[in-house]
């Protein structure tokens, strides 16, 4: 007895505590026998990347489903599910998700309001990197629906359950769930994808604190399915101060078809159902819904399954300004793989640019030299006229462009075009101010005189938010004549590229992106954006 005691005593000595989770996501269920496995697999340890069952937890609540899921099936997917079952159920889940976070301990929390959707392998681990990154970060997800189309049209053409689950049964997403890009269509509330802002957000990340600053989900709104809850909580959560508002790049939820109150309705009583709503959320907040304008910040990776749809994305931005056109070839499909970088791969730059914050609205100027522009993916994506291009040796690279994407294309987005030898930013008969200056090779090849001029120009041309991102050839010594070298390179310390920008009155970052030679680094002439704009960067380069 005594020996057997002390062993015990002698056991529980090493034995650790076990950690708390900082993540509660809270999943409301009705009706979802067949969906919510699914769904659950996609959050649960054995799927999500790069987290293990002690960093979060998942509450699954049961709204009053009249086919209701078991504790222990729940329980399957792991150690950190739980299952809560609703007696008094409303029909709108506002009510469930309340009770989901209040059940929870942990310091953020998640929100799947619909059960019925599948997440991509990546989410959990980039909205805690986010969450931890950020004292009072708004981490939202762009929606798919499966099928050839949005569900409330496919529905009508054919698709239903048999289909999804033969088109599931197809790409084995439990083994690559960013396979389901390629069976997905894109939803209604985001539109542009990670390109443009969202409606909504299906799949919602926030501190506790901030859930409890908003009141949680408003449970006035009383109809079937919430009607506009979810949207009403998105928009109030973008309005939130000192928030870093912040969604996924690359990652997504995908609907499944099941028993929704706006899929499954008839074409002609959409618009009645849709008026309903409005009519509601009007009673509720005194004033008629608007769209979330706050741009996002982007986090994430570009995965190579999301290629296709940021080319739609920048199709659709070009048709908005004009009538369709026929598409003109990309480069992106002719890129070497995102997974397998190699020097001066414009996709990478591009896709540095939009986790910077690059939205189609701003303004680019993009110092070109004889490597390959990023041009061909800049300008589609900007609204015309906002695309500039200075060149320093010759006019390759306006040519080059110009073949890509034709003559229609650059007759619709209207990039302008200059050739500078001398090193500064001077464009002929243009007055405004640039978001972002992209230096992909320049520095590479310049002396630091040139350096000089071309920082001294970029101080007077940016926007008082704007980036110069640039990339250097780094060595632990300056190896550099002071001129021009080409094909040859000049080597720089980080010292001192850092040294001149401080001296010119900028601040300046370096970027962790990958990139088989050089340095890439940020400057900017506000801290603070820096600071932000590098640290999403940067930590997407973490995970």
């Amino acid at each position: 007895m005594t020996f057997s005691r002390s062993l015990q005593q002698w056991l529980s000595f090493f034995k650790q505590p076990q950690p708390s989770p900082l993540l509660s996501i809270v999943v409301v269920v009705f009706n979802m026998r067949r969906e919510a496995p699914r769904t659950l697999f996609s959050l649960s340890p054995d799927y999500q990347q790069r987290v293990n069952a002690a960093d979060y937890e998942v509450i699954v609540v049961e709204n009053g489903s009249s086919e209701r899921l078991l504790a222990e099936d729940v329980a399957k997917f792991g150690s950190n599910f739980r299952y809560l079952w609703v007696d008094d159920a409303s029909p709108s889940p506002a009510g469930a998700i309340n009770r989901g976070v209040a059940l929870s301990k942990t310091p953020f929390v998640g929100i799947m309001i619909d059960g019925a959707r599948i997440a991509t392998p990546g989410v959990i681990a980039l909205a805690l990197h986010c969450l931890r990154g950020f004292e009072r970060a708004v981490v939202g997800t762009v929606g798919f629906h499966l099928g050839p189309d949005t569900q409330m049209y496919s529905l009508r053409h054919g698709y239903n359950r048999t289909v999804e689950d033969e088109l599931l049964a197809s790409i084995a997403w439990q083994s690559n769930g960013y396979r389901l890009f390629e069976i997905s269509s894109q939803a209604g509330s985001s539109p542009l994808n990670w390109l443009g802002t969202i409606n909504e957000s299906n799949l919602i990340f926030l501190p506790r604190l901030l859930f409890e600053e908003l009141g949680g989900y408003d449970e006035r709104f009383a109809l079937p399915g919430g009607g506009i809850v979810n949207l009403d909580f998105y928009r109030r959560a973008c309005g939130l101060e000192r928030s870093t508002l912040i969604t996924l790049f690359g990652e997504a939820t995908f609907h499944q078809v099941h028993g929704g109150v706006i899929t499954n309705q008839p074409a002609e009583e959409l618009p009645q159902r849709l008026q309903t709503y409005g009519e509601e959320y009007l009673r509720i907040r005194g004033n008629p819904f608007e769209k979330p304008t706050r741009p996002t910040l982007l986090f994430g990776h570009t995965q190579p399954e999301i290629i296709p749809w940021l080319r739609k994305a920048c199709d659709l931005v070009m048709c908005s300004y004009s009538p369709p056109i026929p598409s003109p070839p990309r480069v992106v499909a002719e890129q070497t793989p995102i997974s397998k970088p190699t020097d001066d791969n414009p996709a990478l730059q591009f896709s540095l640019l939009i986790l910077l914050g690059l939205r189609q609205q701003n303004h680019l100027l993009e110092l070109v030299t004889r490597s390959p522009a990023a041009g061909p993916l800049l300008v589609p994506y900007l609204q015309p006229t906002h695309y500039y291009a200075i060149e320093f040796t010759d006019q390759t690279a306006q040519a080059e462009i110009a073949a890509t994407l034709g003559t229609e294309l650059i007759a619709l987005r209207q990039p302008h075009f200059a050739c500078n030898k001398d090193f500064t930013l001077d464009i002929p008969n243009i007055d405004i101010g640039f978001d972002f200056i992209l230096v992909p090779t320049l520095f590479s090849h310049a002396g630091l005189t040139q350096i000089r001029r071309c920082l001294t120009s970029a101080r007077h041309l940016l926007k008082p938010s704007g980036l110069l991102v640039a990339a250097f050839d780094e060595h632990a010594m300056d190896e550099t004549r002071d001129e021009w070298v080409y094909p040859s390179i000049n080597f720089y310390r980080w010292i001192t590229l850092a040294g001149l920008c401080t001296e010119l009155g900028l601040h300046c970052r370096k970027i962790d992106w990958p990139h088989s030679k050089r340095t890439w680094f940020a400057v900017a002439i506000n801290l603070e954006q820096l600071e932000t704009s590098v640290a999403l960067a940067s930590l997407a380069m973490q995970t």
